[in-house]
């Protein structure tokens, strides 16, 4: 009985300390308030949080005392804070690295979220693809990638990880080239998704290398099953076909 007193006790300071290191933070500026310097500067100074301070003292409770630091970064987010976003991102990573959730869905707010937070709602997607919105896209991805990063040491050989990082250098750098060379690091990996083989071959496709495309998708098509629907390997043997005869009519020329 006593030593559960003392667990709650614990849990209870955890989350106090939660509200003692977001809220200054928060209160500072909101992110429509910070220039991108600033924001980086937020980035850099919340990046740390946890380190120094041991959790083991949580025991079987740093699952839970993570989960409730996560549900409470909801209001925050939903009000657009920044850095109360970020700082407990960053704390519930630091509490309880293992839950790939927490890594996947912080930088998809990261990479995502947080420059239309930036640009505002108002056109938007429209905003961000001008110079200035361009820029702050790209520094919202890299800060998600940096994070992706940290994620790889806590969950090596992840590939859902790594198919995180490969989205973003597509979507929101437009890098076909660092896109492609991380699905085929993905593809390598033994727990790789089916659909992940298939985005390589278009991406090595995009970037006109059909013979490499073709090639890849030879070597796996026999050994999909084709009980399997996820599979899709009806969809790669078209695909092998179509590839055949774009490198084809492409030697004619």
């Amino acid at each position: 009985m006593k030593s559960r007193i003392i667990e709650s006790v614990v849990i209870l300071g955890i989350l106090v300390l939660v509200g003692l290191v977001t809220k200054p933070i928060s209160s500072r500026a909101s992110v429509s308030d910070l220039a991108m310097a600033e924001v980086l500067a937020v980035n850099v100074s919340v990046g740390h949080l946890g380190q120094g301070v041991s959790f083991a003292i949580l025991g079987g409770y740093r699952s839970l005392v993570a989960n409730m630091v996560w549900l409470s970064l909801n209001s925050d987010w939903e009000d657009r804070d920044f850095a109360a976003t970020m700082a407990k991102i960053r704390l519930t990573t630091s509490i309880d690295p293992r839950p790939k959730s927490f890594w996947l869905n912080g930088a998809r707010i990261m990479a995502s979220d947080m420059p239309v937070w930036v640009v505002g709602d108002w056109n938007a997607a429209q905003l961000l693809e001008t110079e200035e919105g361009a820029a702050i896209r790209r520094r919202f991805a890299w800060m998600a990638l940096d994070f992706l990063e940290e994620a790889r040491l806590a969950h090596p050989d992840n590939p859902d990880i790594v198919i995180e990082q490969a989205v973003i250098h597509w979507r929101k750098l437009e890098d076909l080239e660092t896109s492609a060379e991380l699905f085929g690091e993905v593809v390598g990996m033994d727990s790789a998704p089916f659909f992940a083989g298939r985005v390589y071959a278009e991406l090595l496709e995009r970037l006109g290398r059909l013979e490499d495309a073709l090639f890849y998708l030879e070597s796996i098509v026999d050994e999909l099953p084709l009980e399997d629907p996820r599979a899709m390997k009806p969809v790669v043997e078209s695909r092998i076909r179509k590839l055949k005869m774009a490198i084809a009519e492409r030697d004619k020329a």
